[in-house]
């Protein structure tokens, strides 16, 4: 029998129902993780809407503050990384699942590895929708800040072919 793990799952804004790909596809997975056995803790922001918390009442919710900065009413939460290690310490926490390249997503990494914990990640994400209308080398720098995380992971997780294609060029050595 396989062992059943405990996961922190990061994801910022998970109670926002007007969020489509990554965001839906994360709750997901959580989900079924749990439906599988494996205990989920999410670690996100702050619930704007209070009925959405039942959604995940499989798992333990650790929220903190987060600023909105994009439309569709995205809040990108922050803590540190003594916070989170000592989240990670207290839950037992085997492994550490990232859905966005967020600033939170960055700090859950950073604690992961300060632990010596497996980190994934999870590229659902195109950097260019992330900056219409900006100069391409906007883009490009968007892109490559998103990478900088993705190479801090041990692993990283491809929806579709498509996903994998949109970071080829970044040397990834990784699995």
């Amino acid at each position: 029998m396989q062992k059943k793990l405990r996961i922190a799952i990061v994801c910022d804004s998970i109670d926002n129902s007007n969020l489509y790909g990554s965001y839906i596809s994360g709750k997901r997975f959580g989900a079924l993780l749990a439906k599988l056995g494996h205990e989920i803790i999410w670690i996100t922001t702050k619930f704007d809407e209070e009925d959405k918390r039942k959604e995940f009442a499989y798992a333990k919710v650790y929220e903190f503050w987060g600023l909105k900065l994009w439309a569709y009413g995205v809040r990108f939460g922050y803590t540190s990384v003594t916070r989170l290690r000592k989240i990670f310490q207290k839950e037992k926490i085997d492994i550490m699942y990232s859905i966005h390249p967020s600033p939170l997503g960055r700090q859950a990494i950073r604690a992961a590895k300060r632990l010596h914990m497996p980190a994934v990640s999870h590229s659902h994400i195109r950097p260019e929708l992330n900056v219409r209308g900006a100069p391409k080398f906007v883009g490009r720098l968007f892109k490559m800040y998103m990478a900088s995380i993705y190479k801090k992971c041990n692993g990283l997780i491809y929806p579709t072919a498509f996903a994998k294609k949109i970071f080829d060029d970044c040397n990834f050595k990784m699995k």
